[in-house]
């Protein structure tokens, strides 16, 4: 028997066995995780592995007799030694290391996090399968997102948004594909039909993995709002019991709650559900006429309160209208839906909403905190509060890890994945918050805020002008937006041809003539400020800041306080700080990422009042804020060092600043924060500034060369 296992040893027996071994497995790693892939049958794998397992004995027989050398296969394998074939053996060893890896490779893919959870589902458009179909398909949409809605409030189950699922509306993909997309493991499908006072909803929960139903149901009653409502409920329960999620208290008696029980009032508040997706000014006009006939019909329609504020903080915005006379109707409608339901969700969202606009952050922070716990799976909380962290708050890292729940719960937005970037952008993480914006372009090549935010990413991080007008000019085909023209007006303003940017800024106004709006007025102000029409530029700056807060804020302070130092307003311009970033002149404030720039603008003020303890503090806790940014992006710190050290009476750290800032790629409106800045007064006449602003011009005449060899429209326009 020793003499039996020695040759088997010389023969590589056991090497070959344990390389045969090692490639099955791999084998297996590799189509578990292609064969998944490309919607291959379940039956393949198991093929696969009764191949591999019948094929380990002839593995072994074949190595008996057979012995790879370096002349070839040969079968004179005579006994007459007891080590290895050593050329065999090598070459088998490396084999069975090169499998192991391979198999280990793809073992570790497919652990990737991104593998759908066990309670994880996708609620796929209802068919609307009523006789009058223009009719009754309002009435089948809204009672799918209620589901998705009633689903979202369980915390032990990841729902898929509406405006994910959507996509699959009349699909002929299988329900694998399509779990596979959203990255869940099951899939409810379902349909209504409405006929005279009857309704029957049927549905069924199926396992995406082999396709299968896991449970299914048909509801027949009566066509009323408290049947609609205990139908979503008992679908609920009955998922969360398929997959086996814990329950609390809490979320049983949210489950329970009927939201009205007037069928008229419902069918109000669904139709005006629909025309706020629109979101256009006159779908949101629509959509607040039907939130306010379900309020007339049921006055304690808690969620047509919560729809109703939504509208109107939509309507401010996206600039349809003005803030003062939108925002108390805000205030009320938010309040009322709180009063009426403390424990909804969507309520908090809205309030919160409120809170922003009125620049209370830790109230809106709470009220988003708040709703999340209430409702962790509403995607809309997550994207709002991402937000909110991200510009008011300074809170990156919070943002990021909210920006991604929200692209987990509605993976095929277009529009969370452009918020993903943006944070992604804000930090500094360039490369990624670009394959985030190309992302959103490839689910929705028609969505044109992507491509605004790729000729932002070109123009303040990467430094292509070139390539970001291209962008620009994409986006402003796909959308007119005033906003986006404005960007384009912002490179030529930027470059120098104040020709030309004038021609875009009166195209910007000939397409929205409206006063008030805030887009078109804080780029009326910036081109006013460089061409050194000050007093117009204040009057634009002025309209600007009525809005709500955006990056150019800083800017629009900025125009003013310099007039304000000149005339010696100062206590108007501290109260102007005050109100757009509060708390800034306290005794301790907060300086971060979100208002570093108005904390360094301000704390010149504060030292002409002669209060130079908080006008130190601000600049020392700017300058730390500075720190913990990139310089470069649409987020960046630019020039700021060089200013803060200016005004800390250390010119020639503040110059070596300024200068590596240029260096390192820096010019985003550098005209406005070197020569129109009254922060680099004393370095402003220093050798070194000035020739630090010459090489800023140079480079801005080759730039602009270059961009006015590329635009179609600027060649047209000088004709």
């Amino acid at each position: 028997m020793g003499n039996f296992f020695s040759e088997l040893k010389r023969r590589n027996v056991f090497r070959v066995c344990a390389a045969y071994l090692a490639g099955a497995w791999a084998l297996l790693q590799v189509a578990d995780v292609v064969v998944p892939m490309f919607d291959g049958p379940d039956w393949l794998l198991r093929a696969l592995f009764f191949s591999t397992l019948l094929g380990f004995p002839l593995a072994a027989v074949l190595a008996w007799f057979y012995e790879l050398t370096p002349e070839g296969v040969r079968t004179d394998n005579a006994a007459g030694s007891v080590e290895p074939v050593p050329f065999t053996g090598r070459k088998i060893d490396f084999v069975i290391i090169g499998l192991l890896l391979l198999a280990v490779g793809f073992l570790l893919v497919d652990d990737i996090p991104r593998t759908p959870d066990s309670r994880s589902i996708a609620v796929l458009p209802f068919d609307n399968r009523s006789a009058d179909d223009q009719d009754a398909e309002f009435f089948a949409d809204g009672i799918h997102e209620d589901l998705i809605i009633m689903l979202s409030k369980l915390s032990d189950i990841r729902v898929i948004s509406r405006k994910s699922v959507e996509y699959f509306a009349g699909t002929s993909q299988s329900t694998r594909q399509i779990a596979g997309a959203l990255g869940v493991t099951t899939v409810l499908e379902g349909g209504v039909r409405v006929a005279g006072n009857r309704v029957r909803i049927n549905v069924q929960l199926i396992d995406a993995a082999n396709d299968t139903d896991l449970w299914a149901e048909t509801y027949d009653r009566d066509l009323t709002a408290t049947n609609i409502f205990s139908i979503q409920s008992e679908v609920a329960l009955n998922i969360a019991n398929q997959l086996q999620a814990t329950l609390s208290s809490d979320e049983r008696k949210r489950l329970a709650t009927v939201p009205t029980r007037n069928l008229e009032a419902y069918e109000a508040y669904l139709l005006g559900k629909r025309e706020m997706a629109r979101r256009t000014e006159p779908a949101m006009r629509a959509a607040i006429e039907h939130f306010q006939r379900a309020i007339a019909l049921d006055s304690e329609f808690a969620l047509a309160y919560v729809g109703l504020a939504d509208s109107y903080a939509v309507q401010e915005n996206w600039g349809y209208v003005a803030s003062n006379l939108v925002r108390p109707l805000i205030r009320e409608a938010a309040t009322r839906a709180l009063a009426l339901d403390d424990e909804l969700g969507e309520a908090h969202v809205s309030m919160a909403a409120f809170h922003e606009m009125e620049g209370n952050f830790a109230a809106a922070d709470t009220a988003y905190s708040r709703a999340i716990e209430l409702n962790p799976g509403y995607a809309t909380a997550h994207s709002w509060y991402s937000l909110a962290l991200r510009w008011y708050m300074g809170r990156y890292e919070d943002a990021l890890r909210h920006a991604e729940q929200a692209l987990l719960l509605d993976p095929l937005s277009p529009v969370l994945h452009m918020a993903f970037g943006d944070v992604l952008f804000a930090m500094g993480r360039f490369d990624a918050a670009k394959a985030a914006y190309h992302r959103s372009i490839e689910i929705d090549p028609a969505f044109g805020g992507s491509y605004k935010m790729l000729g932002d990413l070109d123009l303040y991080a990467y430094g292509q002008p070139v390539n970001a007008l291209k962008w620009y000019r994409d986006a402003v085909a796909l959308e007119p937006d005033p906003d986006w023209v404005g960007d384009i007006t912002g490179i030529y303003m930027v470059l120098g041809d104040y020709e030309q940017a004038n021609r875009l800024a009166a195209q910007a106004q000939r397409d929205d003539p409206d006063p008030g709006n805030v887009f078109v007025n804080k780029h009326l102000a910036l081109l006013n400020y460089y061409q050194g029409r000050d007093d117009v530029a204040e009057d634009f700056a002025k309209k600007a800041l009525e809005g709500p807060l955006d990056i150019f804020v800083p800017y629009m302070l900025a125009v003013l306080r310099n007039g304000d130092l000149r005339a010696g307003r100062l206590d108007e311009s501290r109260q102007r700080y005050e109100r757009k970033f509060p708390g800034l002149a306290d005794d301790n404030p907060e300086v971060h990422r979100s208002n570093y720039r108005a904390a360094i603008d301000l704390a010149v003020v504060l030292a002409e009042m002669g209060d130079s303890v908080r006008s130190g503090r601000l600049l020392e806790d700017a300058l730390l804020a500075t720190r913990a940014m990139p310089r470069l992006g649409l987020f960046g710190y630019g020039s700021a060092e060089a200013e803060i050290l200016a005004l800390q009476g250390r010119p020639a750290e503040a110059l070596q600043a300024l200068r590596t800032a240029v260096e390192s790629g820096w010019w985003r409106h550098w005209y406005f924060w070197t020569e129109r800045n009254v922060n680099l007064d004393s370095i402003r006449n220093d050798p070194e500034y000035r020739s630090i602003i010459e090489g800023l011009e140079n480079k801005m005449l080759i730039e602009l060369e270059r961009v006015t060899t590329v635009d179609p429209l600027a060649a047209q326009t000088r004709e």
